[in-house]
């Protein structure tokens, strides 16, 4: 399935002050936390992508097309479950030419990680997320886990840029970093950068 809906985000890795917290805490009507672990497979010279395995079991596949400083623009490219399709198949073989396509399209969660973990870095990121979504904004503040390895996020999502902004502007966290989960596996401050 592909969807042409696109979103302004930004997502910051701030140092969870209890100021901060009480902050985010006051602003939203965060849900009670969730848990779920995804499985991020980083494609070489492709940081505008964000291929993973949705709570080990749903295929995504998200694009950053485009900034509007300092927000991303990103756009679901596929959400799929098992198997992919012929069409779903050939938007992997273009992003990981070196994967065996063959002629089977994935046919499982364990199938996606056996195949694609043998062509690029497989990286479990284990998430205890508290969302908020109201008037068409998403806030969502969350432990990422990966390698042993804990940082806080605290991220925006709209399809209005203004709307995210004004809310970066609200908690003075305009000058902060916007670094998609795919840039922090890659970052050595957050989770210590190699992808092997």
């Amino acid at each position: 399935m592909t969807s042409e809906t696109t979103r302004f985000e930004f997502r910051c890795w701030p140092e969870l002050t209890s100021a901060l917290r009480r902050d985010v805490e006051t602003r939203y009507n965060l849900a009670p936390a969730n848990r779920r672990t995804d499985i991020y497979f980083p494609a070489a010279h492709r940081d505008d992508l964000l291929i993973k395995l949705r709570s080990g079991s749903r295929f995504d596949i998200k694009a950053c097309i485009g900034w509007q400083a300092p927000l991303e623009i990103w756009q679901v490219q596929m959400a799929s479950d098992f198997p992919l399709t012929p069409d779903e198949q050939a938007m992997l073989a273009v992003i990981f030419p070196d994967m065996d396509c063959a002629d089977e399209p994935l046919a499982n969660p364990a199938d996606a990680l056996r195949r694609l973990g043998a062509v690029a870095p497989v990286r479990a990121v284990e998430k205890v997320r508290r969302l908020s979504d109201a008037g068409g904004l998403r806030a969502e503040l969350t432990e990422a886990t990966c390698a042993g390895i804990a940082q806080w996020t605290l991220a925006f999502e709209s399809a209005s840029d203004t709307q995210v902004m004004d809310e970066l502007a609200a908690l003075s966290l305009g000058l902060s970093r916007n670094l998609s989960y795919g840039a922090a596996l890659r970052h050595p401050a957050l989770f210590g950068g190699a992808i092997a």
